[in-house]
């Protein structure tokens, strides 16, 4: 059977039609996708940091470096999206650090958090930062880094899927 001018020009207008809203789709779709993904990450950083804010502060209170060591290592080796944590004292100095170079590195008291702090920096890991206390005085901070890794690959993945759904369809 032979293709008509009218047909081919029908058909070449529907897949230009059919190119352009699934690449709209896809574009909108990871924006979306990306942005909640990431809102997630930075609630669940935040919780994790406050609830090992809490786990050290007994033995940042007493000094007893080996077990905040210990405790930091082991947050690290279970939470993958963990990049770098590291704790400070009430001066400033760090006591505890998955990055071995910021141990014993005093840092800006500036960089204490009394409150929460949540950023993403130039590597686009998520940094969160949460106040260390001991009934009603602040003796230090703990400091969170998310790499952004396990977000990107499940994004990466839907888009495949997506890709490949709509490459479906189209056939």
């Amino acid at each position: 059977m032979k293709i008509s001018r009218i047909q081919k020009t029908i058909l070449g207008s529907y897949t230009v039609i059919w190119l352009v809203a699934g690449a709209l789709l896809l574009g909108t779709s990871r924006q979306m996708l990306q942005k909640r993904l990431f809102e997630q990450q930075a609630e669940r950083a935040q919780v994790v940091a406050q609830n090992v804010a809490l786990a050290v502060s007994d033995p940042l209170l007493i000094g007893e470096l080996d077990q905040l060591a210990k405790l930091i290592t082991e947050l690290k080796k279970s939470d993958h999206d963990v990049a770098h944590a590291w704790l400070l004292d009430k001066a400033g100095k760090c006591v505890a650090s998955t990055d071995q170079t910021r141990l014993n590195q005093t840092f800006s008291t500036t960089n204490q958090a009394a409150t929460a702090v949540r950023h993403r920096n130039a590597a686009g890991e998520l940094e969160v930062a949460v106040g260390v206390v001991q009934g009603a005085d602040r003796i230090g901070s703990f400091h969170l880094a998310y790499a952004p890794d396990s977000v990107q690959a499940m994004i990466n993945s839907m888009m495949t899927i997506i890709l490949a759904v709509s490459a479906g369809c189209m056939v």
